[in-house]
């Protein structure tokens, strides 16, 4: 006699394969939240990058103007 499958051993493997479904898309879930959050993260690491650029060309820029003015405030008092 050949090996019959029960119809209560398809539901209980049915029913894992659901469970196994079910696992696998809560997990493609968290991936993408996850991805999410780092994109969120990597955009406001980039606003923070392009902030402090332009606040260090700014400083260096006032910099040497102080500089430059410092210097000729310095030859002139020599000059006299």
């Amino acid at each position: 006699m050949k090996n019959q499958t029960q119809p209560t051993d398809l539901y209980h493997v049915m029913g894992k394969l659901e469970s196994q479904i079910h696992n696998v898309t809560d997990g493609q879930q968290d991936m993408k939240v996850s991805l999410e959050r780092m994109q969120r993260r990597l955009m406001t690491i980039e606003r923070q990058h392009s902030f402090l650029r332009g606040s260090v060309a700014a400083l260096l820029t006032v910099g040497a103007i102080f500089g430059a003015l410092i210097d000729h405030v310095i030859r002139w008092f020599m000059g006299r």
